[in-house]
Parts: structure tokens; C-alpha cells; sequence
């Protein structure tokens, strides 16, 4: 472990939580303040099939999709809108920040554990000051984020590049559904931004591949819009 690691040895309690979680929410990558947002053309696919279209972001809430690929797939909003909002700038103050925290005091090989008060029964795992791990119940699902390998941005944040997301059934437990990633990123005018996502989903029904790729980026001057 290195010297910089030394809050992940504080003891449990409200302010060693919020310490270790600020330190790793401002390690990730986020748009800087300001930013207006992008269009660029995109390509989805699934399996076989493929479609052509464009997108154009304003804000986490203010995307247009057109063209063929922005009519056969309510996924390919989806991922769009997670591949931006999780790289929204949001101070920390208004994420984590704004929640009860918990810190638990053993070390796990995935880090330590911070337990937050969101309603969705969050869990945080901290290794190296970067998040590993992300445990959440949401409906009739809990689901578990391993994020195994990063790539640093111009910066010196750092940007999810392998990751897989595990899904159970709550009601007893079961193994639903196991999504791979593979994301890219293209720097523009020094942002970082969406080049491309692989998804490798499996499930009862078998395995599918999902891709989508974007090209001809363009930044938008300012931010016209807010998120909501």
C-alpha cells in the first residue's frame, strides 16, 4: 500500500467516510464546468444487426437521438445517458456528499466498504483511493459494479475502461443476468469523451453483443442547458 493510501486506515465513523469517498469521487473523470455538451455521428449494434444515426447531448437529461439507430432500441438511451452522467460534473457536495455515510472498519481484498443512506443500499469499495466495487438494490434486483481496469485521462483522473456488472433476484437469491464492458474514450479540444461501449450480456436466453461507436465529434461552446 502506498504512503498516499493513509485515510483508508481510519477508523469507522461519518467524517473517515466522507473523507475517503471525496477523495475517490474527485480521482474520476468529469466534464469540466461549463461544458455545453456534444453531437456526433454514432453506429449501434445488435448481434447481426446495426443502425446508423447521430446524437446530440446537452445535459444528462437533454439528449437526441435520430436517425435509424435512434428508433430501435430504448437500451441505446439508456447507455447513452449513463455514459454521460456518470461523467457529469457534479461537486461532491450534491453526490455523496449530500448522504449519511458509513465507514466499516475491516479491510476487504476489494477495499474498504462505505455504506450509504440513498435508499438503494449502497455500498462503496475503496482500494488505492479508486472506487473497485458499487453494490445497489433496486427493485427486484440487487447488482454488483467490478471495475477492473482504468485508463488516466490528460489529467490524471482516471476512466472506467473494463467493468461488469452482476444482477441477482432478491427474492431468492438467483444469478439473473452478467453484463461485460469494454468502453473507449476520444480527447476533443482536451475533453474526454464517449468514442465507444461493448456490451457481452448473459442470461438464460444465451449470450449478446451490443456495440456502439461514435465518430466526428463536436463540442458545443457552452453550456445552454442545465441537468436536471
Amino acid at each position: 500500500m502506498r504512503a498516499s493510501d493513509g485515510p483508508e486506515e481510519e477508523p469507522a465513523g461519518s467524517g473517515a467516510a466522507h473523507r475517503l469517498m471525496r477523495r475517490a469521487y474527485n480521482a474520476e473523470y468529469r466534464y469540466p464546468e461549463g461544458f455545453g455538451g456534444f453531437r456526433a455521428r454514432m453506429y449501434y449494434s445488435w448481434d447481426a444487426e446495426g443502425w446508423g444515426g447521430a446524437v446530440e447531448v446537452r445535459n444528462p437529461a437533454d439528449i437526441k437521438c435520430s436517425g435509424a439507430a435512434g428508433r430501435v432500441d430504448e437500451h441505446l438511451r439508456w447507455e447513452i445517458t449513463a455514459m454521460i452522467g456518470h461523467r457529469w460534473a457534479i461537486p461532491y457536495e450534491r453526490a455523496e456528499g449530500s448522504l449519511n455515510l458509513r465507514l466499516d472498519p475491516r479491510q476487504t481484498p476489494a477495499g474498504r466498504s462505505i455504506h450509504v443512506e440513498d435508499g438503494l443500499d449502497s455500498v462503496y469499495r475503496v482500494r488505492s483511493g479508486e472506487i473497485t466495487q458499487v453494490e445497489r438494490r433496486f427493485g427486484d434486483l440487487s447488482f454488483t459494479v467490478n471495475i477492473q481496469q482504468r485508463q488516466r485521462a490528460s489529467d490524471g483522473r482516471s476512466l472506467p475502461v473494463h467493468y461488469c456488472i452482476i444482477y441477482w433476484s432478491r427474492e431468492n437469491g438467483r444469478l439473473v443476468r452478467t453484463d461485460l464492458y469494454r468502453d473507449g474514450y476520444r480527447e476533443v479540444a482536451g475533453i474526454h469523451l464517449p468514442l465507444s461501449r461493448r456490451i457481452i450480456t448473459a442470461d438464460d436466453s444465451g449470450t449478446t453483443n451490443r456495440s456502439l461507436h461514435f465518430r466526428d465529434h463536436e463540442i458545443f461552446r457552452s453550456a445552454n442547458r442545465k441537468a436536471s
